[in-house]
């Protein structure tokens, strides 16, 4: 049963294309995806469990560098995406 769950949530993270932040999108010269929906799936919790425990720091880091506001709030935006599909 997780196991399905688990796949669900992948695909889900896939349909709303962020799949490139959970993991590395597919090679040029590689003829299958570098990684499962299962993977992704799971990777996307643990992104969201570090979140949890990191978000203080990273809020720091954003105020540190006013200059790369513009890719805090894609992560930002990627990490709402992921946290939907929960």
């Amino acid at each position: 049963m997780a196991y399905t769950t688990t796949i669900e949530r992948g695909v889900k993270m896939r349909r709303k294309q962020v799949g490139r932040y959970v993991a590395r999108v597919k090679e040029l010269h590689r003829p299958q995806q570098r990684h499962s929906c299962f993977w992704i799936g799971l990777y996307g919790q643990l992104w969201i469990e570090a979140m949890d425990v990191w978000s203080e720091w990273a809020e720091q880091l954003m105020q540190l560098k006013p200059q790369k506001r513009a890719f805090f709030r894609r992560g930002l935006h990627a990490m709402s995406l992921i946290c939907s599909t929960f």
